[in-house]
C-alpha cells in the first residue's frame, strides 16, 4: 500500500461521497476475511492500514509465513546460489545418468565425454545467472556408478 492507494481511496471519497474511515475499514476487512480463508486460520488477525500514508502493518501470522516462507526457500535454495552445491547437483547427475546408462533428463545440464583425456565436462545453466562448468575424471565417476549398480 502507498500513497497511490490513498489518492485512490480519496477520489473515491469525492465521487461517490464515502467516507475515507469507511472505505479503509472495508478493505481491512476484506483482507482479514481473505487472509483467514486462504490460510484456514481461526487466528486473531488484523490489519491497519494508516490513513495518512497508506501503509500497512504486519501481524504476528504473517510475520510467521513470511519465516516459514524464507526458511522453505532457503531449504530449496531459492534465491540461493552456491558452487559447491551447484557442484554436488550436477555430479550426482551424471551419477545417476552413468548409472542407469542415459542421458540427462534435466535441461539445464550438459555432459560431454572426452575419452582421450579421461575427462567428462558438465555445463550447468541456471536462469538469471551465468553458465557453470566443472570437469569429472571419467574413470572415478565411472567407478562410483559402478557402486550403485543393482540398487535399484
Amino acid at each position: 500500500m502507498n500513497m497511490e492507494f490513498i489518492e485512490a481511496i480519496e477520489a473515491l471519497e469525492r465521487e461517490k461521497g464515502i467516507s475515507k474511515d469507511v472505505l479503509i475499514d472495508a478493505i481491512e476487512s476484506a483482507l482479514v476475511s481473505a487472509y483467514k480463508k486462504n490460510y484456514g486460520t481461526s487466528q486473531n488477525v488484523r490489519v491497519n492500514i494508516d490513513r495518512e500514508t497508506g501503509e500497512y502493518r504486519k501481524t504476528l501470522a504473517q510475520i510467521e509465513d513470511e519465516a516459514r516462507q524464507s526458511l522453505l526457500n532457503s531449504i530449496n535454495r531459492v534465491p540461493f546460489h552456491s558452487l559447491a552445491a551447484d557442484n554436488g547437483t550436477v555430479f550426482n547427475e551424471l551419477v545417476d545418468c552413468l548409472h542407469r546408462g542415459r542421458k540427462s533428463f534435466r535441461d539445464d545440464i550438459e555432459f560431454k565425454t572426452f575419452r582421450e583425456y579421461g575427462l567428462i565436462a558438465a555445463r550447468f545453466r541456471q536462469e538469471g545467472l551465468p553458465d557453470e562448468y566443472f570437469h569429472y575424471d571419467l574413470a572415478s565417476a565411472m567407478n562410483i556408478a559402478d557402486f550403485f549398480k543393482g540398487s535399484c
